[in-house]
């Protein structure tokens, strides 16, 4: 299925009116730990359109590799869908006690299954879904942060961690908008339309190249697919 623009610009202010009602402000960290789907790229703005710092990481960390990264930028939240969340609630019981609320996407309803809040209470951290989140921002709208600046951290990209422990870059929203200049000029001086391009989304949205590239693409007016996990689909 298809989402139109007006639906994505819609769900990205409700959730992250959502995180602001959470108790989230400006400049603090949260993590986004899934596989690429629409949700991925919505959390990504939501964060970005409330000046909050997204860290992207990848879906092949070690419970050791994540909780490090919840310590070294000193993560509040984490967004991430039902494979992943074992690992998550794993590296908050290992010693990274300031992530407290874990976002899970991946469900219709408003209810998670029992033992995901079970399992969520026992490492004293607070589960919810990403639909409450949705609901929770459509019912209290907040504004767009209205004192970005370009100095201000737009995310924190961490390595893959293949050549040992993985290291971290802040990319500022200047850095983020510059790229955007630049890419964005590559389909001018081709004479192609960014509106009418269609880009199939299959490197991981933690790396910085798909990133900027799905973020241009929305910007600009054009379509992304997402695998749907089956190729014959």
């Amino acid at each position: 299925r298809w989402s139109t623009a007006a639906e994505v610009e819609s769900d990205v202010a409700a959730f992250g009116s959502g995180l602001i009602k959470l108790g989230l402000t400006p400049r603090c960290t949260a993590g986004i730990l899934m596989k690429n789907r629409p949700e991925w790229l919505i959390t990504s703005f939501a964060m970005a359109r409330q000046c909050i710092v997204s860290v992207p990481l990848f879906a092949g960390y070690t419970t050791r590799a994540l909780s490090t990264a919840f310590e070294k930028t000193r993560m509040l939240l984490m967004v991430t869908s039902p494979e992943f969340l074992d690992d998550v609630l794993s590296a908050i019981a290992d010693g990274s006690r300031m992530l407290s609320v874990v976002i899970v996407v991946g469900y219709n309803g408003l209810q998670l299954p029992s033992e995901f809040e079970f399992k969520a209470s026992s490492v004293g951290s607070k589960v919810l879904t990403y639909a409450e989140v949705i609901q929770l921002g459509r019912s209290d709208p907040v504004d767009p942060n209205p004192d970005t600046t370009e100095s201000d951290p737009f995310t924190i990209m961490f390595t893959s961690g293949t050549t040992g422990e993985q290291k971290a870059v802040i990319a500022t929203h200047g850095n983020a908008i510059h790229s955007f200049r630049n890419q964005g000029s590559s389909y001018i001086w081709g004479k192609r339309k960014l509106s009418d391009q269609l880009h199939f989304n299959y490197l991981p949205l933690s790396h910085i190249l798909e990133l900027l590239t799905a973020y241009l693409l929305v910007i600009g007016g054009g379509q992304i697919g997402f695998s749907s996990g089956t190729m014959a689909r």
